[in-house]
């Protein structure tokens, strides 16, 4: 476990990179015992999905704020994104299901890819 000084020192792209990839273990963890009935197995299941869900309305607002320095292209693909994963995170509590939370750790695995290349100019979205 990184010390706090140590994950303040770090780049944000390396900070955002590894709470996403603690999420996805976090994910993962909770679907070893999806479909158990019993209340640890759900309490993890449901604070994975949360805690996800939390992280990305945090990613949402943080490219609203003017010092954010981020193109806005991204900007804007991080907040649809935020709500993408806010209505999946709804389906996958909702109807407790195993292939919405593969769903998550797929979007926070590109999203992971994206933040592990060299940052560039801005650049427009693919229409």
């Amino acid at each position: 476990m990184l010390s706090r000084e140590e994950l303040e020192a770090m780049p944000d792209r390396r900070r955002e990179y590894l709470l996403l990839d603690r999420l996805n273990e976090k994910l993962i963890a909770a679907k070893k015992g999806f479909g158990a009935t019993d209340p640890q197995s759900l309490a993890s299941f449901l604070d994975a999905v949360q805690h996800n869900r939390e992280v990305w309305n945090a990613f949402a607002l943080d490219v609203t704020h003017q010092d954010n320095s981020l193109p806005s292209a991204t900007k804007k693909l991080v907040a649809e994104l935020a709500v993408v994963v806010n209505g999946i995170s709804n389906v996958a509590i909702q109807q407790y299901s195993e292939t919405d939370v593969d769903f998550l750790a797929s979007i926070n695995r590109v999203v992971m890819e994206g933040l592990s290349l060299e940052p560039q100019s801005e650049v427009s979205p693919p229409t």
